[in-house]
């Protein structure tokens, strides 16, 4: 039972971290855009 509950903990967090990384890129995309109109 521990080990299958690890092996989906450790699943939720690739998840997550996939996740995280996108929304990073997208966030970091909208300020490069932002600072390119800027100038």
């Amino acid at each position: 039972m521990t080990a299958r509950r690890l092996k989906i903990v450790g699943e939720g967090r690739q998840i997550l971290r996939k996740r995280i990384l996108r929304h990073m890129h997208a966030v970091f995309a909208d300020n490069a855009d932002a600072c390119l109109v800027e100038r």
